[in-house]
């Protein structure tokens, strides 16, 4: 009894620094991506303002926050602002690659905005405090992932359901649902623990798992894929 117990104690102990690991990692990884965004600022503004919007997504905090600040200053073009009518927390935010529909999730809400008036659609969806969003390339389908593990995929127009609801892992020792990303002809990549699946456009059959052997914590479509 006592052999199980102190097993039991030990086997605790790994699981939480192995999850300090993990958060040590991702925030030294954020931080490098931060003081990045700032160095490419002059040179390359776009993609500088994608790191530093990322970073702050991933860890708001005061070197995420100054660098997004100090891209933003660098910026010659105009930027629009709108205040929206969601409750209080932090914001999850998906766009198409055009920005024609954005989605922005906060406080167990999520509203859906019309990129170039910068106005709600009208379709308000229920999620979770701290989920992942993912937008269709062509803005006809969101796909949602709760921090439970909750996979849901629904019409952008009217947030009605449009495939079934599958479960994945969730992260280890971090607040937010697992990462999803559209692939061609519809289909959804997906992390699950190590593995990554891919669903099927309609019926969310599992076409597909690749076993990684590690965590996925993020995933990135290249434009040109």
């Amino acid at each position: 009894m006592a052999a199980a117990s102190l097993a039991f104690v030990l086997r605790g102990r790994a699981d939480a620094s192995a999850r300090r690991a993990v958060a040590a990692r991702i925030d030294l990884e954020l931080k490098r991506v931060a003081f990045q965004a700032q160095n490419i600022a002059d040179q390359r503004p776009d993609l500088a303002l994608l790191l530093a919007a990322e970073a702050y997504r991933r860890r708001p905090d005061t070197t995420s926050e100054g660098a997004l600040e100090a891209v933003l200053a660098t910026m010659r073009a105009p930027t629009s602002f709108v205040s929206l009518d969601l409750p209080a927390g932090f914001p999850r935010i998906a766009a198409t690659p055009d920005g024609r529909l954005l989605v922005v999730a906060r406080g167990g809400v999520a509203l859906v905005v019309d990129g170039a008036t910068l106005r709600p659609t009208g379709t308000r969806i229920p999620v979770s405090a701290s989920p992942t969003l993912a937008l269709r390339p062509d803005g006809g389908e969101l796909a949602i992932v709760s921090e439970t593990g909750e996979v849901r995929r629904v019409d952008p127009a009217n947030g009605a359901e449009v495939a079934p609801i599958r479960s994945v892992r969730t992260l280890t020792g971090l607040p937010w649902g697992a990462p999803a990303v559209y692939l061609p002809r519809g289909r959804l990549a997906v992390g699950d623990g190590g593995d990554l699946l891919v669903l099927a456009a309609r019926s969310g059959d599992v076409e597909r798992t690749v076993t990684t052997g590690v965590e996925i914590v993020s995933l990135y479509r290249r434009r040109n894929r």
